[in-house]
């Protein structure tokens, strides 16, 4: 059986500079946390009758900078992780096509939608994961990544979920009180982002290592 998508490909630039920008995300979030844990300051400043003006500002402008960073930092990683899962699942296909496996599953996923999966309401709550699984089971089985690979997707589907929370109290709260809730979401939400940066990076850097195990074993590279 041939492969549609051609021979294996080098991961190694790709998977670097995934590495590089889940980097800066924690940065802009530990930038985020202390913004939002600087305004709570503030309000608590104004319950008691003092001024409020000087922290708004200084809050307010390191809110915007590291939230500006923030969209950038995930923009960015949102394009080069695609094009890294992209490029992951081809090579899935070649190492699949020099197996002994005699024909082809309907449920393994393209290299297209190893990505479009994302953008698909309901489908992207599960599917995503689907194609990330076949890239492990093509490139070393279950061992490549253990338990991470579940530890990763569970990460993800939180911190969706709670962003959406965060989005949408936005602007629903008009007391100090309420600005303090929205702030602590900010922080809870940060914190989230952290804590499963760390999951998907070991998976990205062990699946990039398995696949050039992979190549290796099929003396495609040296």
């Amino acid at each position: 059986m041939n492969s549609p998508d051609g021979g294996s490909r080098d991961l190694k630039s790709f998977h670097l500079i995934v590495l590089i920008l889940l980097g800066l995300g924690v940065l802009t979030s530990l930038g985020e946390i202390y913004a939002a844990e600087m305004m709570n300051r503030g309000l608590a400043i104004l319950d008691e009758g003092g001024d409020f003006e000087d922290t708004s500002k200084q809050a307010d402008t390191l809110a915007q900078s590291f939230n500006g960073l923030g969209i950038i930092a995930f923009i960015l990683t949102a394009i080069f992780w695609g094009v890294w899962k992209n490029k992951s699942c081809k090579n899935g296909w070649f190492f699949y096509s020099q197996s002994a496996r005699p024909k082809h599953f309907a449920d393994n996923p393209s290299p297209g939608w190893s990505v479009g999966y994302y953008f698909v309401p309901i489908l992207s709550l599960w599917k995503p994961f689907q194609a990330m699984a076949f890239i492990r089971d093509q490139s070393s089985g279950h061992a490549a990544t253990g338990p991470l690979l579940g530890l990763w997707w569970t990460g993800w589907i939180i911190r969706n979920f709670f962003s959406r929370y965060t989005a949408s109290i936005h602007d629903d709260f008009e007391t100090t009180s309420g600005a303090a809730v929205y702030n602590n979401a900010l922080m809870v939400e940060g914190l989230i982002t952290i804590i499963t940066s760390f999951p998907a990076a070991a998976v990205i850097h062990q699946l990039s290592g398995a696949q050039k195990r992979k190549a290796k074993a099929l003396g495609l590279v040296s």
